[in-house]
């Protein structure tokens, strides 16, 4: 009992420990399920050393490093809430250890702000994996389990290495992050493993990672992002490795970085449509298989891909397979696909293709060899090379029918199939012995043809054998033997035979036998013998018939389905409608089986070649079914109607009685039966049987009331078909409802009545009795029954019943058993005795009450006036738990009295059990005592006159009295401080002090003096008190009053003090322990050195701290300890450990430590070299600086290509680069290829040649040059060439069709070749003599478009075309275009074009285009556009587009609008790069009416948004005098939500102006007088956000700088915001100063209270919706609203009532469905971008 005690007791204390102190006070409110974390030992030593199962963690702090990772033991379930803290390991070690299962979330906010970019807030980081715990971060064990619902995993590192003893070579394994042992797993609902890194090495030996090592289950959900950091490249070393075991699940997560797979990568959810969720965004080089997920990187596969979609290039390895999936790029195969989905090229030169869907393009060719493509549907695709050829020989004596021997250009369909024939007297055996090749096969597909066909999948040579001479067949020899009237079977036949009837068709015989049908006695049946393969045809055999004689029989009834055939032979047959034919053996037949309507056939029997007979017919009456009745008339009588005479009936089995009268028939000795009744006739089949189905129900199952008082008992459960008496009564009354009032106590019998064909049912005998006892439930319903024990049952199983004696009861001892009882129990005694049916005085042991193993009370009372008895030798016996209750807390219900002869109650050992008295009258003893049926363990006094109590140790008479109640004796005197263990003759009363209680601290420290108070609280507030103190047992001198305070200067020690208070003659006492404790050794902590930096010498660490009480101590590892300061040379982060050992007054001070890094010396990272690699031929090498501290690899190239420099630090554990990275610094070395061009040469025709110039063989120096290679240089492939965009006509003149390149595979891997268009002219043919106008239209064609236009084309001889399109409204549009080249091959078009629309606007445009020969062109264009209101807008461009394609040139454009606002935008573009200035001089008038109008006014220039602020478009706005603040609106063409205008100041500096609002055409903003702006593209790039219900809204506010991502490309629109956040983001907005503060949000938090927009309480709690509206709407000012927000949430008093409904009236909000606001729900990032876009707007 002590043992299990204390572990209560240390269990409790370590969950006190646990709780924060805000949770031990006596507010409901307070969350008592966590406990805050503020050192890591905290945290390490709570898991290691708590009982509990279940532990739930939340970090109040950042934590850090102290002796030991943390460990989640086996068998524990543990919850991690990060709370926006980090856990930093110092790269000391593992930070967390799992064994057991681990939880891991992050609800608060960062503590250090929301960065850009690296891990936020809520971050396990900086851990380093240890031989024996191979990971950084988190070591998840065999067995263990992890969840992972946010933060990071950053900063974590591994190197560990081991040598394979059989390659010598050195493996890496572990991983930086997490790694997960075989039948572990990790779960990763949501979060970041980030900058975690491992060896940069790529052996396939290794088994190591960055990111996460898998040997067991590995899921990752949709927010989730595993990067290896934010390098400028990816290391060759994985960020996850999936090993043999492993089991990677991707639902949508987001990987940068490689991974290594050798298990199975596959996807349990769909993939959703959304471009956002990139999933493997690296390298997967897998050797295991991958069966789902996204793959937006190269994936190479050395064995197996089951399902996924792939992005990007993937290669298929030899041996490999793809059998499904979705691949959008290029795919290199060299194993085998047998499914999928392929849409970009497929590079099948060494692979084999047997299934799939392709649409892109497929090279079945390359350097090595042939592919081989035997299926799949490449209906869609493109099919560059590798064809296949097949080429068929044929044999001797054989032809071929129909198809090509020789076949060529096959891919990936069948070859038109060859047939073949033999020669006649020739044909080709069943075994013709030729194997399929490469998908080609032979199929004989008869003696005389063979078929070769097939899909090939390679090159196929066929030779075909020759075919073989056929020989004669032998006549046959068939027998006949007649089967029936028309059919008989031909015998000594077989399969080669064939026969016909009367010279008809042949028909095949399929077997030794052969049916004929359809025969008659004049049927010549003729047989053959087929020739078949090897063989002609027999001579003919034929075979003549003949038929027997048709029967006259007859036939005579015998029964229902009986009779005789009679006028027969025994050469006759018959047969039952269509049985089977039965052979008769005399003059007559017996016939069985049969009914109305049966035909029967007779006829003779034939054989040989004689057929049978015709058959004779017979078609069969029956005589009509009776339609008798049956009636019930008693239990075992009824009368049988309806019948007449030569009618049957029988009872059951029995025999048939004949009827031989038309009268009723009286039945008797009936029970459940079937009679049978049947009508005969002889000249008919005797009649069906008629069935009348006789029951006899069983026995009713009535039930019945007992009698409560008299003759009140009743019969239930019956009903108007029943009948009852009185047992042994003759007669019985029938009963018409559904019960049966007013019956004495007695026995009845109860039966069903006759009725129909039911007999009466057999009698019930039921007993209608007297009830013992009432049982009331809650409800008040009532039940009454005969046994007290039953109603006590009954009450066990309905909490709040009470059982009332309704008579004096004696019970059988031990019988009154309640047991396993979860429900109190109230036994009202009314008044009434209740005894045990035994003597007590005769037999000790009797009791009333056994109770055993309770959970609720027995509560006894009386009800009635006059008292009850309980009468026994005792009255409860308690085994293990269960109370009793006598009388109610009032005193009322005890008029009870215990006439008793031994003791009240007894109980078993280690009972915890009690009784609880409230009044009564006792003639017996109360005892109180553990001792086994002494007594009870507690019993509780309120009241009550007691003959004895008595108690034995531990119990105490004064314990067994309720608190506030005293002893009387029997002279009224108070009986003060019982000692002894007994009292006779006392009554139990209240006692003058109710309730004293003595209070001092638990505990004070040495030198302190404390207050300890008693506080009597008394039954009467006017009597009189006194005091006395003692310490110990001492009395303490002059201590009389209710406070005393003790003396100075106690030492440490525990002590007692006792304060005794008298009252009216009654004496109480109450003791208080108190205990004084050493005082705490004050020091002044050490503090690191900074600025440390590796210097190969001995460095001190720290400076010295001091100890007041104490010697200070230091330690590096937290066990040895000395005197001096530390010191340390290599780089490195060390721990420091001091403490002080204090004096006999003072306690030792906790170990803590402080943490000092000796920073790598920074080598400079070289500069890349800025040389511009072009191939020439000649060795290029890459130059980087010297240095000692690196080494430079794979810097002289020759060919064209991109390759990798790459400078490595000797030193990484002392040295890194300045840029605090130590991996090796990779450098493009890019060696670009050299230029060649192919210039198409142009060409020349004349109108009306048949066909254009011939393209499809094109020549070099005929229809193409070729300049620019170097040296011997020479390029592989072939031209191709057609006219774009279609072959001419050749009945017009034209020079608009270009010949271009079609698909030209000209290469080579050190030039890129450019492809120069030339072009056709079809000119007139020059006439022979005469003159020509020139101008004369040569050809007029009208045509009516699909709008309703007309267009009306003219063709000049000089080659001028004229367009005019008139408008179904009218307008008119004309186009005249003229070409001309001049004699030095300069081309130029000129274009006049003419809109006139019907409401008078009009566009005017000229161009010329003039094209040199070197390929430069230059183009004018000069347009000018006058709207229907009077703007005119004017256009001048000039542009000049050198050979290599580089534009330089100016645009001006000029408008002026109708209200006199004019504007100039002029664009400049030198050398490709393009820069607009805009100039808007807005009037007067367009002020006035824009304002008028409540619109902003419309500047007359439009720019376009650029991206890059130096190069974005200046737009100056001029506004008149006095015009003040106006809003603007800038045309933009290419607005966006993310777009801005950035205010550009006199000095030069700029400001974003975040309240410019894009608008439909443009973008909005205020103006004062005037300004100049940039116009910039300011969107941010969040992957997560792309396909987002918010990305409008989370562009806007992120491109004005209100609201920042997680990182540069994540937003997280789903998570959370806090109330500290949004502080920030309205301060932002309303551009307050946020600089400086303790915390990073405390200037933000001010601003808000100041402006009454918040309490600044609660700052990292999460907002929402109504708190979100309500700051919003203060923010504005807290406007009107117009009316009231009809939502039925909203209530029109709640403090946020108003801001909803302005909300809604400008359109901020509509709620969120359902008439509901929803105003309690967490506002996500996402819902704050949206409502603040919409509040600006």
């Amino acid at each position: 009992m002590k043992k299990r005690f204390l572990s209560i007791l240390a269990t409790l204390c370590l969950c006190l420990t646990l709780l924060p102190a805000t949770a031990m006070a006596e507010s409901g409110s307070i969350d008592q399920a966590k406990f805050f974390v503020d050192s890591w030992g905290k945290l390490r030593d709570t898991l290691t050393n708590s009982t509990e199962d279940v532990i739930n963690a939340t970090l109040g702090n950042g934590i850090t490093w102290e002796e030991g990772s943390i460990v989640i033991p086996a068998g524990k379930t543990v919850t991690i809430d990060l709370n926006g803290c980090k856990i930093d390991a110092q790269n000391q070690g593992t930070a967390i250890q799992v064994y057991g299962t681990l939880t891991i979330n992050n609800s608060g906010e960062s503590q250090s702000g929301m960065p850009d970019t690296g891990p936020a807030g809520g971050a396990i980081m900086n851990g380093t994996a240890t031989s024996d715990s191979p990971a950084g971060g988190i070591y998840i064990a065999p067995g263990g389990q992890v969840t992972m619902n946010g933060g990071w995993i950053a900063l974590c590192t591994t190197s560990l290495s081991k040598k394979n003893n059989s390659s010598g070579s050195t493996e890496y394994y572990g991983s930086g992050g997490v790694y997960i042992s075989e039948d572990a797993s990790f779960t990763m609902n949501s979060g970041f493993i980030q900058d975690c890194t491992t060896v940069d090495n790529s052996s396939s030996s290794d088994r190591t990672a960055g990111g996460v090592v898998n040997n067991g289950t590995f899921t990752i959900g949709t927010f989730v992002n595993i990067t290896y950091g934010y390098q400028s490249t990816i290391p060759k070393s994985p960020s996850i490795c999936n090993c043999e075991n492993g089991i990677f699940t991707s639902n949508s997560g987001f990987v940068v970085g490689n991974i290594a797979n050798w298990g199975t990568i596959q996807r349990t959810d769909p993939i959703p449509n959304d471009s956002n969720i990139k999933g493997f965004a690296g390298t997967v080089t897998s050797r295991g298989s991958i069966t789902g997920g996204k793959f937006s990187g190269t994936v190479k596969n050395s064995n197996l891909i089951s399902g996924g979609t792939f992005l990007d290039t993937v290669s298929n390895g030899i041996g490999a397979t793809i059998s499904d999936g979705t691949f959008s790029s290029e795919v290199t195969n060299k194993g085998s696909i047998t499914g999928g989905t392929f849409s970009g090229m497929v590079k099948n030169g060494q692979g084999k293709i047997t299934n799939g869907t392709f649409t892109g393009t497929v090279e079945n060719k390359n350097n090595t060899g042939l592919g081989r493509i035997s299926g799949g549907d490449f209906s869609k695709a493109h099919i560059t090379n590798g064809r296949y050829t097949v080429d068929v020989t044929i044999g001797q004596n054989m032809t071929i029918r129909s198809g090509d021997a020789n076949q060529i250009g096959l891919i990936v369909q069948n070859m038109t199939p060859v047939v073949v024939t033999a020669d006649d007297g020739y044909y080709f055996p069943t075994d013709y012995p030729v194997a399929e090749k490469d998908g080609v096969k032979v199929t004989r597909n008869s003696a005389s043809q063979v078929t070769v066909s097939g899909m090939p999948c390679f090159n196929v040579d066929i030779t075909l054998p020759a075919a073989g001479a056929k020989t004669q067949a032998a006549a046959p020899s068939a027998v006949f033997t007649a089967t029936g009237s028309d059919t008989g079977t031909l015998s000594n036949v077989d399969f080669s035979m064939q026969y016909s009837l009367d010279g008809g068709n042949w028909n095949a015989i399929n077997g030794t036998t052969a049916t004929l049908t359809g025969l008659t006695s004049s049927t010549e049946i003729q047989i053959i013998k087929k020739g078949g393969e090897t063989a002609t045809d027999s001579a003919i055999q034929t075979i003549k018939l003949t038929q027997a004689a048709t029967p006259t029989a007859s036939f005579t009834a015998t029964g229902t389905d009986s009779g005789t055939l009679n006028g027969v032979t025994s050469g006759m047959q018959y047969r039952i409608d269509n049985g089977e034919w039965s052979d008769i053996t005399g003059e007559s037949a017996a016939l069985n089986g049969l009914s109305k309507g049966s035909v029967i056939h007779v006829r003779t029997k034939g054989g040989g070649t004689v057929l049978f007979s015709r058959p004779q017919d017979i078609t069969l009456e029956q005589a009509e079914k009776p339609t008798a009745a049956f009636t019930a008339t008693d239990a075992n009588t009824g009368t049988l109607s309806g019948v007449t005479s030569g009618m049957k009936y029988k009872i059951g089995d029995g025999g048939w009685n004949e009827i031989s009268s038309n009268e009723n028939i009286s039945l008797n000795d009936l029970s459940a039966c079937t009679i049978s009744v049947m009508q005969r006739d002889g000249k008919k089949l005797d009649s069906e049987t008629q069935t009348i189905q006789v029951t006899k129900p069983n026995a009713p199952a009535a039930s019945v009331q007992n009698c409560i008082n008299g003759n009140d008992g009743k019969l239930t459960g019956v009903d108007d078909t029943m009948e009852y008496r009185s047992s042994g009564a003759g007669s019985w009354t029938a009963i018409d409802g559904s019960e049966v009032p007013g019956l004495a106590a007695g026995s009845y019998e109860v039966r069903y009545k006759a009725n129909g064909t039911a007999l009466a049912s057999a009698p019930q005998t039921v007993t209608i009795g007297s009830y013992a006892a009432q049982l009331t439930k809650a409800d008040n319903s009532v039940s009454y029954y005969d046994s007290l024990i039953d109603a006590v049952k009954a009450a066990k199983d309905n909490s709040g019943s009470t059982v009332k004696l309704l008579q004096n009861i004696k019970v059988e001892a031990y019988s009154l058993v309640i047991e396993d009882c979860k429900n109190p129990v109230t036994i009202d005694l009314n008044g009434k005795t209740l005894s045990t049916d035994i003597d007590p005085t005769a037999q000790p042991g009797n009791l009333v009450f056994y109770l055993k193993n309770n959970d609720a009370s027995l509560t006894l009372i009386n009800s009635a006036s006059t008292q009850a008895v309980i009468q026994s030798q005792r009255a409860f016996h308690i085994q293990y738990n269960g109370s009793v209750i006598i009388g109610k807390p009032d005193g009322s219900g005890s008029n009870i009295k215990f006439d008793l002869s031994t003791m009240l109650a007894t109980s078993t050992t280690g009972n915890t059990g009690s009784i609880t008295i409230y009044g009564g009258t006792f003639e017996c003893p109360v005892n109180v005592s553990t001792a086994e049926n002494a007594g009870v363990s507690k019993v509780t006094l309120y009241g009550g006159t007691f003959s004895k109590i008595g108690v034995a140790a531990p119990a105490t008479l004064v314990g067994t009295l309720a608190d506030g109640y005293a002893y009387k004796d029997n002279t009224d005197n108070w009986v003060n401080n019982p000692n002894g263990n007994s009292l006779t003759e006392v009554t139990v009363q209240k006692a003058p002090v109710q309730k004293l209680s003595v209070t001092a601290p638990a505990e004070t420290v040495y030198g302190q003096s404390v207050s300890i108070t008693a506080t009597p609280t008394l039954l009467n507030s006017s009597s009189e008190v006194s005091y006395k103190w003692y310490q110990g047992n001492t009395e303490i001198t002059d201590a009389n009053e209710s406070v005393y305070n003790t003396a100075v200067g106690l030492h440490a020690g525990s002590y007692t003090f006792r304060c005794e208070v008298r009252c009216d003659g009654y004496v109480t006492s109450k003791s208080v322990a108190l205990k004084v404790s050493k005082a705490d050794c004050q020091i002044t902590s050490p503090t690191a050195r900074e600025n440390l930096v590796y210097t190969g010498e001995e460095q001190a660490l720290i400076t010295a701290g001091k100890a007041d009480g104490g010697t200070m101590q230091y330690s590096l590892n937290g066990t040895d300890w000395q005197d001096t300061v530390p010191v340390g040379t290599n780089a490195g982060t060390y721990t420091v450990w001091y403490q002080a050992i204090g004096d006999g007054n003072h306690n030792n001070t906790k170990p803590a430590s402080v943490s000092v890094t000796i920073d790598r010396q920074p080598v400079e990272v070289p500069e890349s070299d800025a040389t511009v690699f072009t191939y020439d031929g000649e060795k290029k090498t890459y130059t980087i600086a010297a240095n000692d501290n690196y080494t430079v690899a794979n810097a002289e190239q020759t060919n064209a290509g991109t390759y990798t420099v790459t400078v490595t630090l000797k030193d990484t554990e002392n040295f890194v680069w300045n840029d605090k990275t130590d991996a090796a610094k990779e450098f493009p070395f890019v060696i670009a290829p050299a230029k060649v061009t192919v210039t198409i040469k142009d060409k020349s025709a004349y109108v009306g040649s048949k066909t254009a110039p011939d393209l499809s063989n094109p020549e070099k120096d005929k229809d193409y040059t070729i300049s620019g290679l170097i040296g011997e240089d020479t390029l592989t492939g072939s031209v191709k060439l057609k006219y774009n965009p279609a072959t001419p006509d050749m009945t017009k003149v034209s020079d608009t069709t270009q010949i271009v390149n079609n698909g030209s595979t000209l290469a080579n891997s050190n030039y890129d070749v450019t492809y120069v268009d030339g072009k056709l002219t079809v000119t007139y043919r020059p006439s022979s003599g005469g003159s020509s106008s020139g101008s004369s239209t040569v050809k007029t064609e009208t045509t009516k478009n699909d709008d309703g236009s007309t267009t009306k084309t003219e063709t000049k001889k000089d080659g001028t075309v004229i367009e005019t399109t008139t408008g179904k409204d009218g307008s008119v549009t004309k186009t005249e275009t003229k070409a001309e080249t001049k004699p030095d091959g300069t081309k130029v078009e000129t274009k006049n074009e003419t809109e006139t629309n019907k409401d008078g606007s009009k566009v005017e445009s000229e161009t010329r285009t003039e094209t040199k020969k070197d390929g430069t062109v230059t183009e004018s264009k000069t347009e000018t556009i006058t709207s229907k209101d009077g703007t005119k807008s004017e256009t001048k461009s000039e542009t000049k587009t050198d050979k290599n394609g580089v534009t330089s040139g100016t645009e001006t454009t000029k408008t002026t609008t109708a209200n006199g606002s004019t504007g100039m935008t002029v664009t400049t573009i030198e050398n490709g790069e393009s820069k607009t200035e805009a100039a808007a001089k807005v009037s007067s008038k367009a002020v006035e009416d824009a304002k008028k109008n409540g619109e902003a006014v419309k500047a007359p220039v439009e720019v376009e948004a650029t991206r890059n602020s130096d190069t974005a478009p200046t737009v100056k706005v001029e506004l008149p005098k006095g015009a003040g603040e106006t809003k603007v609106e800038i045309p933009v063409s290419n607005a966006t939500p993310g777009t801005v205008a950035v205010l550009v100041h006199p000095d030069g500096t700029e400001e974003l102006l975040k309240d410019s609002i894009p608008t439909e055409n443009g973008i909005r903003l205020t103006v004062n007088g005037g300004a100049t702006v940039k116009i910039v593209d300011n969107s941010k790039n969040f992957i997560d956000t792309q396909d987002h219900w918010a990305k409008d809204a989370i562009d806007f506010v992120s491109a004005r700088g209100l609201v920042n991502g997680m990182s540069a490309t994540i937003y997280a629109p789903n998570n959370s915001t806090t109330r500290a956040q949004l502080w920030t983001i309205l301060a932002r907005q309303n551009d307050a100063d946020l600089n400086g503060g303790n915390t990073w949000f405390e200037n933000a938090q001010n601003w808000a209270k100041a402006k009454g927009i918040s309490d600044g309480a609660n700052p990292n709690a999460a907002i929402n919706r109504a708190q979100m509206v309500t700051m919003l709407w203060r923010a504005v000012g807290q406007p009107t609203a117009g009316g009231t927000a009809n939502f039925t949430d909203v209530s029109t008093d709640s403090y946020y009532a108003q801001a909803v409904a302005w909300a809604v009236e400008n359109g901020i909000t509509a709620g969120v469905g359902g008439g509901r606001f929803d105003p309690t729900a967490t506002c996500t990032r996402a819902q704050i971008a949206a409502f603040l876009a919409r509040s600006m707007k």
